[in-house]
């Protein structure tokens, strides 16, 4: 549901409130809050907040285990540091892709403030600064990044066989933790004036990643 409330001239508040319903993981409600400040003709400011939902997929919940082999050849340094040698600790592994009936949605929380300023009737330019953070961000470890850290995921994500080679690498979906990221959009309009052949316009539009971390 959605609700535009007018405080004054110039001022507005809008709200909204969305409930979802789904069979693997849950209810969520999700609000979102928006307020529009227009104090001259020429200048908007405005700002919202808000919170996200994404639940795993089906496939990600109960997709049949399939298996194959790493897509290159990745080098074991857990096995060069038995054998002295990378000879036979080079390979493309056998690789495990199973879904997780475990996962957990991931949960968002978002806010922006802006403003629009109209230096005259052909020019326009915005600025809006956005901040988001994602818990339990679903994602699965890259193979290369497993293999190359046995002493983090040997025994989990890493299966060797009684002579310490790899037999097994396990890919799966995971909560891999939070994910932050901050910036800014920018943009530039111009209108020029109808003539004999319409109207022209252009516009630039850009987005500057200030900040973007997992933990």
């Amino acid at each position: 549901g959605e609700l535009s409330a007018p405080f004054a001239k110039g001022l507005e508040a809008q709200f909204a409130l969305r409930y979802d319903k789904y069979s693997a993981v849950g209810d969520t409600v999700n609000p979102k809050v928006g307020l529009r400040w227009q104090p001259t003709k020429e200048v908007l400011l405005r700002g919202s907040a808000g919170t996200g939902f994404r639940a795993p997929s089906l496939s990600d919940l109960n997709r049949p285990t399939t298996y194959g082999v790493t897509s290159s050849l990745i080098t074991d340094p857990y096995c060069v540091a038995q054998e002295g040698t990378i000879d036979g600790c080079t390979d493309q592994w056998a690789v495990e892709r199973r879904s997780n009936p475990n996962l957990k949605p991931e949960k968002s929380r978002q806010f922006s403030l802006g403003t629009v300023v109209e230096l005259s009737k052909a020019w326009s330019f915005s600025l809006d600064y956005w901040n988001i953070q994602v818990k339990d961000v679903i994602s699965t470890l890259g193979e290369q990044v497993i293999i190359e850290n046995p002493d983090k995921y040997n025994g989990s994500y890493i299966e060797r066989d009684e002579d310490g080679f790899i037999s097994n690498v396990i890919l799966q979906k995971e909560n891999q933790g939070q994910l932050r990221t901050s910036g800014l959009d920018l943009a530039a309009d111009w209108r020029g004036l109808s003539g004999e052949y319409g109207r022209f316009s252009a516009s630039l539009n850009g987005t500057l990643v200030l900040a973007a971390f997992s933990e």
